[in-house]
């Protein structure tokens, strides 16, 4: 028997890192589309309609900003701009970032 992926991969740090990043956004992600409408429908007493109109929002961004986020890492490289995301996506899951005063 031959296994499914060789283990010697993980040696290598570029994958394990992309594989972490990885392991971290899609944490996030769904924790986001499972716990934001429980949260905003029982925790803050919203309407459905209101919930579904801020679940939305997400999608809308992500499908208005494709393409021209598509080109800025095409001028700016790949890397650079993953690194950009990922401290932006950081910054807004740090503990009381979204308190206003």
């Amino acid at each position: 028997m031959s296994p499914l992926i060789r283990l010697s991969l993980l040696c290598d740090p570029v994958l394990t890192t992309s594989l972490a990043m990885s392991a971290l956004v899609s944490t996030v992600m769904m924790a986001t589309l499972v716990v934001g409408p429980s949260y905003l429908s029982h925790g803050l007493g919203l309407d459905v309609a209101i919930v579904g109109f801020a679940m939305s929002a997400g999608p809308l961004v992500s499908a208005l900003m494709g393409v021209p986020a598509g080109l800025v890492v095409d001028r700016l490289f790949a890397r650079r701009m993953t690194r950009v995301g990922l401290s932006g996506g950081s910054a807004g899951c740090w503990p009381g970032a979204w308190h206003w005063p």
